[in-house]
């Protein structure tokens, strides 16, 4: 059980052809905030290129819209 779980929950680290966007909440109670940094230290082991917005008070379903002027910039960027 352990390991299908570890396999469905796996977010890959490497292969991207693009910058990935990470937004955490200190309110997310869905993705707890030391797996997002153990994910952020494995991307950065690997050398993929990511940005990180830490967020403040709002759930893990709120953080899309709290973080979306940020976030379509960074669309924007990337995507040039």
């Amino acid at each position: 059980m352990h390991d299908l779980l570890r396999s469905m929950l796996h977010v890959p680290v490497n292969g991207y052809d693009r910058p990935l966007r990470i937004v955490q909440s200190t309110s997310d109670t869905t993705v707890p905030i030391p797996l997002t940094g153990a994910q952020i230290a494995d991307l950065r082991i690997r050398g993929t290129q990511f940005e990180y917005q830490h967020i403040d008070g709002v759930s893990h379903s709120r953080s899309l819209m709290a973080s979306m002027d940020q976030t379509m910039e960074f669309t924007d960027r990337v995507m040039r």
